[in-house]
């Protein structure tokens, strides 16, 4: 526990000194879905609830309590359980919100659509509503939350809750992991708001509020599973040909950063002589790029370790400097070295955990 409170300390103390250049940054976009039945009588619900019931096919949730901020106590006293600080982090933006909700809401205003979230698919018959949005560092005068009191007047209590505690969990994840947009925000939302918190067990619980970075984890399997069949395709049409040699060399220059950037388009970059994706310059540009800053293995799994020693992590293995000089190039080779790039990242993700 005491490791864990270190990091997250660590984690936060940066993240805030990284924001203070953004007093104007809004985000945090609550949504609710006004849908209009056949008798005409419209019915509200949270973008988060309207949406991962039926993503995660979860018919069953809601919270205990007779209004919106016993629930959202009871949301919270149940995370405890799993992940005791980040349900107190939570809590410290909640113990405002239910201070200030009065000066919060606010009428005649209309609300920016901000897009923080991936396009879905909303049927005729319901429309989405901007409800709320937060400032990061508000001038003077501004406030931080803005709730509309036209939306909130049409809201349950349990809606109530469900959009308090979006607001609540996105401030905290965009302070401490700069999630770029509500996407995870609003899955983790309604995963504490339904019925599979009540009997998840702290292995499970972990699978849900890291399947982001888990995500990240999987597409670099992916991308390295395609890039093995490229070079194994390439490998079985001309094994001794040192075209071939050159190009699986080439090729398998490209793991690390496949591992440490898998979202990154590097196959457009692939075959361009001058770049070389060993080189750390290379590298550091690649993962300072505004475009992968967030999608970078490095900054959300890999953080116990720089890119230096990621790099010889990975150049150390046998059949890495064997492929690359184009020194013993068999299938066998091959094949051990995409299962030990794969079991790095198995061993990279329990690490992760553990500190966690």
């Amino acid at each position: 526990m005491k490791i864990r409170k270190i990091i997250f300390a660590i984690i936060l103390s940066c993240s805030l000194s990284a924001y203070a250049s953004l007093p104007t940054d809004v985000g945090g976009g609550g949504f609710v879905i006004k849908c209009t039945d056949e008798l005409g009588d419209d019915h509200y619900r949270t973008f988060d609830v309207w949406e991962q019931s039926k993503m995660l096919q979860v018919d069953s949730y809601g919270l205990k309590g007779k209004n919106w901020k016993e629930k959202v106590h009871f949301a919270l006293n149940r995370l405890k359980r799993v992940d005791y600080l980040f349900a107190l982090a939570i809590l410290d933006v909640i113990k405002d919100l239910e201070k200030n909700m009065g000066s919060y809401l606010v009428k005649n205003l209309t609300f920016p659509d901000i897009k923080d979230y991936t396009d879905i698919v909303i049927s005729k018959s319901c429309v989405k509503i901007p409800a709320a949005f937060q400032i990061k560092v508000p001038f003077y005068g501004q406030k931080k939350f803005y709730f509309s009191l036209d939306v909130w007047r049409n809201l349950d209590e349990f809606n109530k809750a469900s959009l308090v505690l979006h607001e609540a969990i996105y401030k905290v994840l965009k302070d401490i992991e700069d999630v770029p947009n509500s996407d995870f925000v609003r899955y983790f939302n309604f995963f504490i708001s339904s019925d599979l918190m009540e009997s998840v067990s702290r292995e499970e619980y972990f699978e849900y509020r890291y399947s982001r970075q888990l995500s990240l984890i999987k597409t670099a399997k992916l991308k390295l599973k395609s890039l093995k069949l490229v070079i194994l395709h390439l490998f079985s049409k001309n094994p001794e040909a040192e075209a071939t040699k050159k190009i699986v060399s080439r090729l398998v220059s490209w793991i690390p950063l496949a591992i440490m950037a898998p979202n990154h388009p590097n196959h457009s970059s692939i075959n361009i002589d001058t770049i070389d994706p060993l080189n750390l310059d290379y590298i550091t540009s690649v993962l300072q790029d505004e475009r992968v800053s967030f999608d970078s293995l490095i900054n959300v799994v890999l953080f116990r370790n720089n890119v230096t020693g990621i790099m010889e992590d990975i150049l150390n293995f046998v059949e890495m400097k064997e492929l690359l000089e184009a020194s013993n190039l068999t299938i066998e080779n091959i094949n051990n070295l995409f299962k030990n790039v794969d079991d790095y990242l198995d061993n990279e993700w329990n690490l992760f955990l553990e500190m966690v």
